[in-house]
């Protein structure tokens, strides 16, 4: 089967991004949730042979519900849940849904993380102060290594897509 390629110009307001950046906001003009994302095709010969060639988010997902950690927790008694649509085999890339009611709480990112927020205002805060603020049909990567606060706003729900680099280590 051919591999998708991407398209020059990107459909959802994607930009190429400096590997400095920890943070980049980016627009989309009037998205639509109910569209389906883009299917990722994967080629005979990968390791993903045995697996279906596109994952769909309308399928249904088992949903896990958690909290931050009481130590990493600032503000509200906020709760998460996700619908994990997605793991590679090798557990490095996931692709879901998350959604979080109204808190704040310390984050370390160890993984690269892009967001399109669907609904609700969530305010993001850098340890060294820089603060964005994002709602619905936003779009932001956050990289691995970024450290500071996430702020749930309004109760939100964003489709993630993230990846896990594998350490030196292991």
């Amino acid at each position: 089967m051919e591999r998708v390629r991407p398209p020059s110009v990107p459909m959802w307001g994607f930009q190429r991004i400096s590997p400095a950046a920890q943070l980049t906001p980016m627009s989309i003009p009037r998205f639509n949730a109910s569209l389906a994302l883009p299917a990722i095709v994967a080629s005979p010969e990968s390791a993903h042979a045995n697996r279906p060639p596109h994952h769909s988010f309308r399928s249904p997902a088992e949903a896990e519900h958690s909290a931050p950690d009481a130590d990493r927790l600032l503000a509200g008694n906020p709760q998460l849940t996700v619908w994990n649509y997605y793991a590679d085999p090798a557990n490095q890339f996931f692709a879901g849904i998350w959604a979080a009611t109204r808190g704040r709480w310390r984050v370390r990112y160890t993984e690269h993380e892009f967001c399109l927020l669907l609904s609700g205002r969530v305010l993001i805060s850098s340890e060294s102060g820089e603060r964005h603020e994002f709602s619905a049909r936003d779009s932001f990567v956050i990289s691995a290594g970024f450290a500071g606060i996430w702020e749930v706003v309004e109760d939100c729900r964003k489709v993630y897509a993230i990846f896990e680099p594998r350490t030196s280590g292991g």
